[in-house]
């Protein structure tokens, strides 16, 4: 096996830098600011013989990130670095490139189905969508841990093998405006709409649908935790499984038959989204949001090879 460390700095960042719309645009690119990335990544396999015609191939790797923004730049002129808002993350010097900021949400209102937000103080909540002020860090979209698992038997002709791959401490911002917003008609809705409030259901977190107004159903203006998922996820992305005919003919030819899969299984608790896959803007600092993008194909494919 091989184990590793890494400490790297980076200067110069490219970022889009928020300035006045007097200019006649909202940000401007610039190479400034700085990030550290530091971890552990590390590789073990191993071949195992437990009978005379069994071979046993096992592979782990995985690696721990610890991403940090060092220095950001003054903007305003006060000596200190400025935070920079892409709704609905936040570049801030001592926290993570991709930080969610996002406003606490705190369910719905049993007597009228308003959704409610925790205001700035944290000590009660409203429904009316708080001040910017209220906004807490609620974790990175970068995993802390990133890694896999592989798995490759053979026996008397016979084989298979599997490789699992996984991601665990991140979070994923899931934009569902325009599956959950409503009784908006040019969109279809998500299935979790069938649970939101009415007068005979009145036990839900999820706001009354209400034609042409935003019941906390904007995830891009009004971004908070309610569309928030846990990121961590297991998959499974390749199998195989086949036999290996040998010494046919007079030749000894060989002829290998098998069925391979690729995605069929996935564990996650994110509701209705794929984990691995993003639909943010490439200027976003880290590809972090999900606007219902398709999901990762599964396949199921047969094969046959013949060795002459």
């Amino acid at each position: 096996g091989t184990l590793s460390f890494f400490n790297k700095y980076t200067d110069g960042l490219l970022f889009y830098l928020p300035v006045t719309l007097s200019n006649g645009f909202k940000d401007v690119a610039g190479n400034t600011g700085s990030m550290r990335n530091r971890g552990v990544e590390f590789e073990i396999s191993s071949q195992l013989r437990p009978a005379p015609e069994l071979q046993i191939r096992l592979g782990i790797n995985g690696a721990f990130i610890d991403n940090k923004i060092i220095s950001l730049p003054d903007i305003d002129g006060d000596g200190s670095d400025d935070d920079i808002v892409f709704s609905p993350l936040i570049l801030r010097a001592g926290e993570s490139l991709s930080t969610y900021y996002l406003v606490q949400y705190d369910g719905v209102d049993s007597g009228n189905g308003d959704a409610l937000f925790f205001n700035t103080e944290q000590d009660s909540s409203t429904n009316i969508y708080p001040s910017g002020g209220s906004r807490l860090l609620k974790g990175s979209a970068i995993p802390l841990f990133t890694g896999g698992f592989t798995l490759d038997l053979n026996f008397k002709g016979f084989f298979a093998s599997a490789a699992f791959q996984t991601g665990l401490g991140h979070k994923i911002y899931v934009d569902r405006v325009f599956l959950e917003d409503g009784f908006r008609t040019e969109f279809n809705k998500n299935r979790r709409q069938l649970d939101s409030w009415t007068s005979e259901n009145t036990n839900t977190d999820i706001p009354e649908a209400r034609q042409g107004v935003n019941n906390g159903s904007d995830a891009r203006s009004e971004p908070s935790t309610r569309w928030l998922e846990n990121g961590d996820y297991m998959r499974l992305k390749n199998i195989q499984l086949g036999y290996r005919f040998t010494g046919l003919g007079s030749q000894q030819n060989a002829l290998t038959v098998y069925i391979a899969g690729h995605n069929l299984w996935t564990l996650s608790n994110a509701y209705n989204i794929d984990p691995e896959v993003s639909s943010a803007p490439v200027d976003q600092p880290f590809r972090a949001i999900n606007v219902g993008s398709i999901s990762l194909s599964r396949s199921i494919s047969f094969g046959v090879k013949l060795e002459l």
